[in-house]
């Protein structure tokens, strides 16, 4: 047993000895293991050999802040254990992490961080013996501390930090977030700020600290010329295969995929070798100089060895054949998740006129269906003590007609007999009659709860819902809503501004065919005029952005076609 004067020394050296002069990423690769990695139990540079550039930035003293634009599945949470471990050894000082909600951080935290964190020989002696300093998700060692939660104003507030670390941060929903959550570093002159996340929005807080940076893209070097090229969609080069039928066979065409350099036109097989030769060749490119102090990376999903580039042609064709059809989601999160490249509303403020149809609504068998019919929806609006509705029909994939649009007056909060003469004479199922709840809610929850029908309400503030796997959707899955006497009934959240852009592209004739009758009530034109996108000052800075702006209070018709849009996207009329 060691005597008192070699346990002082023991304790001596461990607390003053010499930082090491391995690379972080090389240290990381030597200390780390990780619980949650598809390719090694140890911290691997080599796999992932886009995050050494930003690693580097950590032991890099003249680095401030830190922007990496990166896809998911590329290695963003693993390079965040192993910095984390990188800078509680070597570079200590408090460490905040934020992450979209204080459920998700909690989750990483206990079931990748900590075990990471702990797998480190060098903070055994550090990890603290008393529970009351190593709590969940907040850990007080000696020499600093460890705060990781949500992006939230909570906590953001108050904590005094020298690292900063925010997961996502495209997800923010306020931009004055992120100004409380830079303020946390009180402009120590040795802080660190890394702000990791796919792509936004053109302008939103994540592009601003962007575009303060140098932008420097992954490249790959041409084996064949030398040269260097960006990872880019249109680099990727197929054969279109038609099926028997003369429709395009998305699976055979995107198997013919390869890579073809831009610059010599060398093309590469779309193989495990071939990705992983190209990857390896690759290094950061700037595209400008940027402020003093902050460094950018982006990757694009098409570096990633380890995933096909036949899947994302097979994506690109599906997200192509959408856009076709008036829907820009897909193509907008290939953008922004795939490519890392932020989306820009570029939505045309002069409107085009509706194209007409051939029937009109006077004249029209209201149970016919149109040819090819796949979907008839009942879409209203409230009022005070009425509702305005639209009743469409839709043709998968192909077009859309309006049957009826009217206002339907109410004798009470509860008289729903209208509505149901309605429904009844254009023979819509309850199952596709959709309600606005936004006024009057726990009534018009009643409603729907004792008819069958769904509610649906819009949500400005949102850009997308979640919907497992990376994947979003501008509408939220179904929820259960209560309504008054204990009721219960189904409803859907929109994220109204995109699902306004959609409605503008069919309006436009930028989609499918979408028509109107000839004879439609003359305030139908007046509500669909009542909204339109253009540049206007927004939040407390008063920026200029293109949004959604309302020039007329007569606007229910374009909220009830809104919403019919919305309810089509949900019942896969523009495809799955």
């Amino acid at each position: 047993m060691k005597d008192a004067k070699e346990q002082l020394l023991d304790a001596f050296r461990l607390g003053f000895r010499p930082p090491s002069n391995l690379h972080p990423a090389d240290w990381a690769s030597k200390n780390v293991s990780l619980m949650g990695s598809e390719r090694s139990s140890k911290f691997d540079a080599s796999q992932t050999p886009w995050v050494r550039d930003v690693m580097a930035c950590a032991a890099d003293y003249e680095t401030r802040e830190v922007v990496w634009l990166a896809p998911t599945g590329c290695g963003k949470s693993t390079m965040s254990e192993a910095l984390f471990a990188w800078h509680i050894c070597e570079d200590p000082g408090n460490i905040l992490y934020a992450s979209q909600t204080d459920s998700d951080a909690k989750f990483w935290y206990e079931s990748r961080l900590e075990p990471a964190l702990k797998s480190v020989k060098d903070m055994k002696d550090l990890w603290p013996k008393d529970r009351n300093r190593s709590r969940s998700c907040e850990v007080i060692f000696p020499h600093m501390s460890l705060v990781v939660g949500g992006q939230n104003e909570s906590n953001f507030n108050e904590k005094s930090m020298r690292i900063l670390y925010m997961d996502e941060a495209w997800r923010l929903k306020d931009p004055k977030l992120m100004d409380m959550f830079l303020r946390r570093h009180h402009d120590r002159w040795n802080r660190k700020v890394y702000i990791v996340s796919q792509a936004g929005w053109e302008e939103d807080a994540l592009d601003v600290r962007w575009k303060k940076t140098d932008m420097a893209d992954w490249q790959f070097r041409c084996p064949a010329c030398g040269e260097l090229a960006k990872y880019e969609r249109k680099l990727l080069k197929y054969e279109k295969i038609e099926t028997e039928e003369g429709q395009l066979d998305l699976q055979k065409t995107a198997d013919t995929t390869r890579l073809q350099c831009p610059n010599c036109q060398a093309e590469y097989k779309d193989t495990d070798r071939e990705r992983r030769r190209l990857t390896n060749t690759g290094e950061y490119v700037s595209a400008q100089e940027g402020l003093r102090g902050h460094r950018g990376f982006r990757v694009h999903r098409l570096a990633i060895w380890w995933i096909p580039w036949s899947q994302f042609t097979l994506k690109w064709l599906e997200a192509k054949r959408k856009l076709d059809l008036g829907d820009v989601t897909s193509f907008r999160q290939i953008l922004q998740a795939d490519e890392c490249i932020p989306w820009a509303d570029d939505v045309m403020v002069d409107r085009k006129a509706i194209k007409l149809s051939r029937e009109a609504i006077k004249t029209r068998d209201p149970k016919a269906l149109l040819d090819g019919e796949t979907h008839r929806f009942f879409t209203l609006d409230k009022g005070g003590d009425h509702f305005w509705g639209v009743i469409r029909a839709w043709v998968q994939g192909e077009r859309s007609e309006l049957l009826w649009a009217g206002y339907i007056p109410m004798s009470s909060s509860s008289d729903d007999h209208h509505i149901k003469e309605l429904q009844s004479k254009y023979a819509v199922q309850d199952f596709d009659v959709f309600v606005d709840i936004g006024f009057d809610r726990l009534e018009t929850v009643a409603m729907c709860s004792r008819n069958g029908w769904i509610g649906i309400e819009g949500q400005g503030d949102k850009k997308s819902f979640p919907w497992g796997g990376g994947e979003e959707k501008p509408y939220s899955k179904l929820k259960i809503a209560e309504g008054s006497n204990g009721t219960r009934g189904q409803y859907v959240s929109l994220a109204s501004d995109s699902i306004k852009d959609i409605l503008w592209a069919l309006m436009n004739g930028d989609g499918m065919e979408w028509t109107i009758p000839r004879d439609v009530p003359k305030a139908y034109h007046k509500h669909m005029r009542s909204e339109i996108k253009e540049e206007a000052e927004v939040g407390r800075r008063k920026e200029l952005k293109k949004t959604w702006v309302t020039k007329s209070r007569q606007n229910h018709l374009w909220d009830a076609e809104c919403y019919n849009v919305a309810v089509a996207l949900f019942s896969g009329v523009f495809g799955d």
